[in-house]
């Protein structure tokens, strides 16, 4: 089977030569010790899987305001760089090591704030497809068409999180909630619309919705907030993207998702990912519990620094239920740290590919 026919028929849970095979990027630190312990490309290290955790066309700069906000320097110390990113947020850099992302300051605070913000969100702006959008398109009709590929959009808690951030926007919800509708509103229409070339002259496998409302212990609204302020903007975006051939959609979420997930299928999405272990996350479990569910990852890293044996386990634990079960894309649950060796991560792909 091709790559896309593999992942495409998994999602269908129809029967593979295997399962498929997704791989999350490693940190710039992990980056740096592998290159120290043997790789030459770190890419190279990823040749037998069919594809990335998450293909993100038509994302980042693409989706965000035009023209961009000035990346600069706000503030400095020994140990942090306080960087504007291109979306208008204040982003506390680690200097040395790599980390979770960090905010100290969002572009929107007031109604006023929104007003000028939306003007930079208009989908017919030039760059909101990359320029040699054309020469894309035919390649993956050609020598690119095996590769996996999907659109990818913030969601409708995750849009006003990356503007207020999840602070702020707890309490907008409360103080405010008809700027929240309004925000919503106008980003399910100037998705539909930026997206509507792309669709059209693209066949698509997923789309990818980043919300990361959850943490370790649960959801970071109630399950009434998202019924009343995402729910019906799902539903838009959803039967969009069907009517435009894409069936399968998968929300990105860390943190622990148990009760975001029922909230999520009522509405039409089918997938989910990554499934952190560390917050409670079982796949196997939940591939019990929501027989119909797509599960992307779910395959603990914290496994893959304590060496073979772990590995082993973990691996065992996860892909013979799961390819039983079928509707299963296996992954690890997050990026790799950098306490993972070359030669552990090299294990965990050779003993992935032979159990898978």
């Amino acid at each position: 089977m091709t790559k896309r026919e593999r992942f495409n028929c998994a999602m269908k849970f129809q029967t593979t030569d295997r399962l498929p095979l997704l791989h999350c990027d490693p940190w710039d630190e992990t980056k740096r010790r592998w290159e120290t312990e043997g790789t030459v490309d770190w890419n190279h290290e990823f040749d037998g899987f069919d594809g990335p955790l998450q293909s993100c066309w038509l994302y980042g700069p693409f989706q965000g305001p035009i023209p961009p906000y000035e990346e600069k320097v706000i503030r400095e110390d020994r140990e942090y760089l306080d960087v504007q990113n291109d979306i208008g947020q204040i982003e506390r850099r680690l200097k040395h090591r790599t980390s979770m992302p960090f905010f100290t300051g969002y572009p929107v605070k007031t109604r006023a704030d929104w007003e000028k913000y939306k003007k930079l969100l208009d989908p017919d702006s030039p760059g909101r497809y990359p320029a040699h959008w054309n020469q894309l398109v035919q390649e993956r009709k050609t020598t690119a068409s095996d590769e996996i590929r999907g659109l990818a959009v913030w969601g409708f808690y995750g849009f006003p999180r990356q503007l207020f951030g999840p602070e702020e926007l707890s309490v907008i919800f409360y103080d405010n909630p008809d700027l929240i509708r309004e925000m919503n509103e106008y980003w399910v229409n100037y998705t539909m619309k930026r997206l509507e070339r792309a669709l059209k002259e693209m066949d698509f496998d997923y789309l990818l919705i980043w919300e990361d409302n959850c943490y370790n212990h649960g959801m970071l609204h109630s399950p009434k907030m998202f019924k009343e302020f995402m729910a019906p903007h799902y539903r838009t975006l959803i039967d969009f993207v069907r009517k435009n051939g894409v069936e399968t959609i998968s929300v990105d979420s860390d943190g622990n998702v148990a009760e975001l997930i029922p909230l999520l299928l009522d509405v039409g999405v089918t997938g989910m990912h990554p499934f952190e272990v560390a917050a409670g996350m079982d796949v196997v479990k939940i591939g019990r519990e929501y027989p119909h569910l797509q599960i992307w990852g779910g395959i603990d890293k914290r496994a893959l620094a304590k060496g073979h044996a772990a590995i082993d386990a973990e691996l065992e634990r996860v892909i013979p239920p799961m390819k039983q079960r079928g509707g299963y894309a296996a992954g690890l649950d997050h990026g790799i740290p950098s306490d993972v060796s070359l030669e552990n991560y090299r294990y965990y792909v050779k003993r992935l590919m032979e159990i898978s």
